[in-house]
């Protein structure tokens, strides 16, 4: 039996592949190598156009009648993690899923979304989608409609974060000649009513909309420095009442 193993691998190495392939006693497999050192080596020319691997189904024409935004179907590349009781478990895929970007019902021209899932701990626990490469380069993670280019549903713990941001008119201009504070009686009045600051958004439109940390670093500096004018301006005023005060002849006595 092993000697006729032997030959139909010498037959698909030599002849069939051009002596590029090969399934040697170890039980590597080769193609395009002779020499294979792991369980599947595919070795292609470095500036080769066409793919080491391709998955999908030649010619297919996908679905024509799946709604804008739908998934059409996909492929799977699947990772077993034995468990106690179901040693074939699928604890983690990788999937390309095709989506429909065309008008409804005319989805033969489709896009393709990366999907990352994983196993829970619990045995047959079904697979839970962690993280999406949407066809628009957009990312999600812990949600499968990212609307912009990283959105994270979840906490995000760093080291550092970089905000760079478009923002032109940074509020050092209060620092300038002629700005003019808000009329303290003015912003006492807005406060009661408004209950909170002018410029800054309300508690209900941060649980709304969120927070933008560009935008909102501004508007936060621009309230620090008026209140660091309002600050000198009272310190001033208080020093001018103290010359005052020192300098009446009553109170001087």
């Amino acid at each position: 039996m092993n000697r006729y193993l032997s030959l139909f691998s010498l037959l698909i190495s030599s002849s069939a592949f051009g002596q590029t392939n090969t399934f040697p006693a170890n039980g590597n497999v080769g193609i395009g190598t002779t020499a294979p050192l792991n369980p599947l080596t595919i070795a292609t020319p470095v500036n080769s156009t066409t793919s080491a691997i391709k998955i999908g189904k030649s010619g297919d024409s996908g679905n024509i009648n799946v709604p804008l935004g739908s998934t059409t179907g996909g492929y799977n590349l699947d990772f077993t993690t034995w468990r106690d009781y179901n040693p074939d478990y699928v604890g983690a895929r990788i999937r390309a899923e095709r989506i429909n970007t065309w008008v409804a019902n005319n989805a033969l021209i489709q896009s393709m979304d990366l999907v990352f899932s994983t196993g829970g701990p619990v045995d047959y626990s079904p697979l839970t989608e962690q993280l999406r490469i949407k066809y628009n380069g957009n990312v999600g993670i812990g949600t499968p409609n990212p609307p912009e280019k990283l959105s994270v549903k979840g906490k995000i713990q760093a080291e550092e974060i970089k905000v760079t941001t478009t923002v032109t008119d940074w509020p050092d201009y209060v620092f300038e000649e002629g700005y003019i504070l808000p009329n303290l009686e003015e912003l006492e009045s807005f406060v009661k009513s408004e209950k909170h600051l002018p410029e800054v958004p309300s508690a209900q439109d941060v649980q709304e909309k969120g927070i933008e940390l560009g935008e909102m670093n501004k508007v936060l500096l621009k309230k620090i420095e008026e209140l660091t004018m309002y600050v000198i301006q009272q310190q001033k005023e208080i020093k001018d009442l103290q010359t005052r005060i020192s300098a009446h002849p009553i109170i001087k006595k």
